[in-house]
């Protein structure tokens, strides 16, 4: 896992042991935090460290399959996960605890984002993009596309971005 400028500018890796199949990543930009999935199929896991590597820990390695997709919502601060082992969409706080399934009952999940009062996921399973409440974690809607292939990852932008965490 490296770190650079977004001109590619003081490139850095922050980790390169500990890690057999590193998948999602997120980030926690008003706390400065990273997350990260790593579905090595002995012992599939999701990390967490600061930006700048420090403070690197497991947070969830129990119950967890093979976690494709991850978010980081700003407005609940929960981090959230589509597992295409467990079936499961599940969140839980920052410091892993407050752990719960929002929905037991994804086909194939690969890749998600949360946005307002939804979680959206591409589904290789059904070739489309499926939305979930995040409240209730009904399935509230589906886009499926006419050309039908696996649809990889997916992101939301708001009109606006949330105060950040910055280190020069």
């Amino acid at each position: 896992i490296e770190r650079a400028r977004l001109d590619g500018s003081e490139r850095r890796v922050l980790f390169d042991t500990e890690l057999v199949n590193p998948r999602a990543i997120a980030v926690d930009p008003v706390r400065g935090n990273l997350y990260w999935t790593d579905w090595n199929r002995e012992a599939p896991k999701i990390e967490t460290s600061t930006v700048n590597g420090a403070n690197r820990r497991v947070l969830v390695n129990k119950d967890i399959g093979l976690p494709n997709g991850l978010t980081f919502d700003p407005f609940s601060k929960l981090l959230c996960w589509a597992d295409a082992g467990t079936k499961h969409l599940e969140c839980t706080f920052p410091d892993g605890t407050g752990r719960r399934i929002v929905q037991n009952n994804l086909n194939y999940p690969f890749s998600i984002i949360s946005y307002a009062n939804h979680f959206y996921h591409t589904d290789w399973r059904r070739d489309g993009v499926i939305a979930i409440d995040k409240e209730t974690g009904s399935f509230t809607d589906e886009y499926l596309p006419e050309q039908r292939s696996h649809l990889y990852g997916i992101t939301a932008v708001y009109p606006y971005c949330p105060g950040g965490y910055f280190n020069n």
